[in-house]
């Protein structure tokens, strides 16, 4: 594995647990009470997670194909982001917005966006 090949890896890998992390946050912030702040956040968390799994995770059983992986990733790490920011922190969306770009520009120059994994 190539040093940016890898560096795409972590921080994709990064990229998801933020995404868990933004959606949970959003999730607590969204409403005045702490409860149903908490079964919003596991809503939240695990749509992301059955979507993810389902399709874009690379051992997934009716994983897409690229370019449509990309474009599913994207969208569903995008969403994260203006998470952050409906959440009131318009600072960290953005700096995860460039983070995203990042990866996916690292991912593009390895070539590691277009491999497909043997299952």
């Amino acid at each position: 594995m190539s040093f940016v090949r890898g560096l795409a890896a972590v921080l994709a890998f990064t990229l998801e647990l933020g995404m868990l992390a933004a959606l949970a946050y959003w999730a607590l912030n969204a409403t005045a009470s702490t409860a149903l702040g908490i079964g919003l956040a596991v809503l939240a968390d695990g749509a992301a997670i059955a979507v993810w799994g389902a399709v874009l995770a690379p051992r997934a059983a009716r994983r897409l194909p690229w370019p449509w992986r990309v474009v599913g990733e994207i969208a569903v790490l995008g969403v994260s982001a203006v998470a952050l920011w409906a959440a009131g922190q318009p600072g960290v969306a953005a700096v995860y917005t460039w983070a995203i770009a990042a990866r996916f520009l690292l991912g593009w120059v390895s070539g590691a966006d277009r491999l497909e994994v043997a299952a």
